[in-house]
């Protein structure tokens, strides 16, 4: 004879459900009134977890870790409202996939860091390859403008190997 217990979806104790829908092991569990003990889906992995502070998102350190890595493409392209630097051209108004790209390229000592990462529509992004701009001055000053404007760090590394 298999057992009929389950655990509450608030408190995670077991108990015998009266009948085949109950997913709470009381009323105050179902109410609400347990909420910190409540399990909580993972914004990044999708897993449940029981929060340690009031308004955590995120289940572990190395989801936190994710979050971060994966933000820093988000940073850049909201510091340069979705258009590419090169011709102008929007991801909201134009319908133009956007990519990062590196004022100056790795292969040429460039690093993945804000202050050398720009948003590029593909076309601009793949006719410019690795190849370094004539002149990288106005594009690198327009770079530090928009990071102080926004707070940003331009050391802060950006992970490209993370994708969201």
């Amino acid at each position: 004879m298999s057992d009929k217990s389950r655990f509450c979806f608030t408190c995670n104790k077991k108990f015998k459900p009266e009948h085949v829908d109950q997913a709470y092991c009381s009323r105050e569990c179902q109410s609400g009134i347990n909420l910190h003990r409540r399990l909580y889906k993972c914004d990044v992995c999708g897993k449940f977890y029981r929060p340690s502070f009031k308004n955590q998102t995120i289940c572990s350190a190395r989801c936190k870790k994710h979050r971060a890595e994966t933000r820093g493409r988000f940073l850049i392209l909201d510091r340069d409202d979705f258009t590419c630097i090169y011709c102008g051209k929007s991801s909201v108004t134009d319908p133009v996939e956007l990519h990062l790209d590196h004022v100056v390229p790795r292969s040429k000592g460039g690093e993945d860091a804000a202050s050398n990462l720009v948003t590029a529509c593909i076309r601009c992004n793949s006719e410019k390859s690795a190849i370094p701009l004539g002149n990288p001055g106005f594009v690198l000053s327009e770079i530090e403008r928009r990071n102080d404007e926004r707070g940003i760090n331009s050391g802060q590394r950006i992970d490209l190997t993370v994708r969201a």
